[in-house]
């Protein structure tokens, strides 16, 4: 079991502003389409070494990518609180430049 957290200027935010926010952030680039987050339930189980989408973005294809991921680093952070199988409790959080 564990949780995903969007941080936003440093303010952990709950999903809904989240999705209001980087739409507004990037109302120019973003494309309405195809927009997609994971969530984890009691009952999700991810493997050692697994990799998951945790949220997907589609910006529109005259969008400068290298000038977006700037701005996404510098604005968005992300946090993921888990557990182990042993009940050991672990965090990862992004860091301002990965």
């Amino acid at each position: 079991m564990g949780k995903f957290t969007f941080i936003v200027d440093g303010q952990e935010i709950c999903w809904s502003e989240f999705d209001k926010d980087i739409r507004h952030y990037f109302e120019q680039e973003l494309s309405n389409a195809h927009q997609h987050t994971s969530g984890l339930s009691s009952d999700s189980y991810i493997a050692k070494d697994e990799r998951i989408r945790v949220l997907e973005l589609h910006f529109l294809p005259k969008s400068k990518l290298s000038h977006i991921l700037e701005r996404l680093i510098k604005r968005y952070q992300l946090k993921v609180e888990y557990y182990s199988l042993y009940e050991e409790t672990f965090t990862y959080q992004s860091g301002l430049n990965d």
